[in-house]
């Protein structure tokens, strides 16, 4: 669900990226695809095709001419927002986030490169890891929620 809502203002954005092309420089047609600046073109196809080309500004247009005019985004439901604020207000384990990664990725950088830390953040590093393996030995373990 949020990949969708995330799709869904990628998509918006791209929209409003096309109609601002469109309100620039016009409809692009045969006539003026000369002075039709690349990029726009390129936008507008993207807008269209929902896809990147690295084609040439006449293909684009070609290919834009031809498609049916672009369906309107579906709206985003009131249900699918109740369900993603839903998902904000809940308790997440911080294994379960993007800090959880970093948390893990963080833990095997040090644990790679532990003979270049100091003698200082090894002792510490060593005390914090000991109070933790006692917290969790004695049942006082904290799970991390956010």
């Amino acid at each position: 669900m949020l990949k969708d809502k995330r799709t869904w203002h990628l998509r918006q954005k791209l929209r409003q990226q096309a109609i601002d092309v469109l309100e620039k420089h016009g409809e692009p047609t045969m006539e003026k695809i000369k002075e039709y600046p690349a990029p726009a073109m390129k936008k507008l196809y993207e807008w269209k095709f929902n896809k990147k080309s690295t084609e040439g500004r006449d293909k684009l247009l070609k290919a834009y001419l031809s498609a049916p005019a672009s369906l309107k985004d579906p709206d985003w439901s009131m249900s699918e927002e109740i369900r993603l604020k839903q998902l904000l207000t809940e308790d997440m384990y911080a294994k379960d986030t993007a800090i959880g990664v970093q948390l893990r990725q963080t833990a095997k950088a040090i644990s790679n490169n532990i003979d270049d830390l100091d003698e200082e953040s090894r002792v510490e590093l060593l005390r914090v890891l000991q109070s933790k393996q006692e917290d969790e030995s004695t049942g006082g373990s904290h799970h991390g929620i956010m």
